[in-house]
């Protein structure tokens, strides 16, 4: 599917370049991405991301020649679709896509070697411990996997099917870190790992499986819940609130100022999104706040 057939069935109506007003059969999703308007650039990303495989063709003629700024921005499409609509084998069908990111995804694959094997799990938690101690090897390399958004969930797969129960247990939590949901089958079947794990909670070990520790890890994730159940009355606005986050993050950074949650918290507050009845509709509520946050 085009990309000016995927504008064909939104409903929102983005300005188009150069000052010139598009309406959505006007104005194609390659041109709001080209465009300099923040709100309509992050907006388009996500609904690029969301339309996943049915969006690689042309992103990929996109990438060929593309500057410093367009090639970042592709980027982060990419990597927002590694984290809920495409595998890395799946970007076969766009190479030159796929070479834009191949850097940070070695980078990532190469930091998750270091894990394989793994004989315990790292939490980063030092319990009551009166002098904190230095923070795990492991455990920064962990939080340096993270770092690399989508582009780290190949290499967590890679985790998930490691002998150790303890690398497993880092596959998954890598995942669930990153709001990896487009890997929730993957994450379903590790409910049901038995494998041993030691968790150290600093003032003690905790003894369980790689099931229990990320069943209590995902047992309060509303957007994980929502998910798993297709009736929940907020499935469409969690859903488009992660994808949020991970657009509110390229635009500020990995230490945004503030609240790191600010675009989501105002969206509902002053957009209503909690109230939101579809994908466009979220959209169309949180532009107008989208655009007091970022067009600053």
């Amino acid at each position: 599917m085009k990309l000016a057939v995927l504008l064909a069935v939104m409903p929102l109506c983005l300005p188009g370049c150069n000052g010139r007003e598009g309406s959505r059969h006007e104005t194609a999703w390659a041109d709001v991405l080209l465009c300099g308007d923040v709100v309509d650039t992050r907006i388009a990303q996500a609904y690029l991301a969301r339309a996943g495989s049915e969006s690689l063709e042309e992103l990929d003629a996109l990438s060929v020649g593309a500057d410093a700024e367009l090639a970042e921005r592709l980027q982060e499409v990419t990597s927002l679709m590694l984290l809920n609509t495409v595998s890395w084998s799946d970007l076969g069908a766009a190479p030159n896509l796929k070479a834009l990111s191949r850097e940070r995804f070695d980078s990532a694959r190469r930091l998750a070697r270091t894990l394989a094997g793994a004989e315990r799990y790292e939490t980063g938690e030092f319990g009551m411990t009166p002098v904190r101690p230095p923070t795990p090897a492991a455990r920064v390399t962990f939080l340096e996997i993270i770092s690399h958004g989508g582009w780290a969930v190949p290499a967590a797969l890679e985790l998930c099917a490691d002998e150790s129960p303890s690398s497993r247990l880092y596959g998954a939590m890598i995942l669930v870190r990153l709001e990896a949901w487009g890997q929730l089958d993957t994450l379903h079947h590790m409910l049901d790992d038995d494998g041993a794990v030691s968790l150290d909670r600093g003032c003690f070990i905790e003894s369980t499986t790689v099931g229990g520790a990320l069943a209590m890890r995902l047992k309060n994730i509303s957007t994980y819940l929502s998910l798993c159940d297709p009736d929940h009355p907020y499935r469409i606005t969690f859903e488009a609130e992660a994808y949020l986050r991970r657009l509110d993050f390229y635009e500020h950074g990995p230490t945004p100022p503030g609240d790191p949650y600010a675009a989501t918290n105002e969206s509902r507050k002053q957009g209503g999104t909690m109230e939101a009845t579809s994908w466009d509709d979220f959209w169309r509520r949180s532009r107008p706040v989208l655009a007091e946050l970022w067009d600053q």
